[in-house]
């Protein structure tokens, strides 16, 4: 949603006013909708140097010794 997109791209711009040392690392940023409603497959990036970076979908992920499922 537009929504998601504004908050990705406020995320990105408090990191790089914030300070140097905390930025994203977008190898590990991914995508995960979590829920029955069925939404439209929208690409989400994040910006680097070298220009948009398309964020991965993913079913299931292990953070912190948790596992969190789409399926919620």
């Amino acid at each position: 949603s537009r929504e998601s997109l504004r908050d990705i791209s406020h995320l990105e711009e408090w990191s790089t006013k914030s300070t140097s040392l905390l930025c994203f690392h977008l190898e590990k940023c991914l995508l995960m909708r979590i829920g029955t409603r069925e939404e439209p497959h929208r690409m989400y990036c994040m910006h680097s140097s070298a220009g948009p970076v398309s964020l991965a979908l993913k079913e299931n992920e292990k953070d912190l010794g948790v596992f969190i499922d789409s399926k919620l």
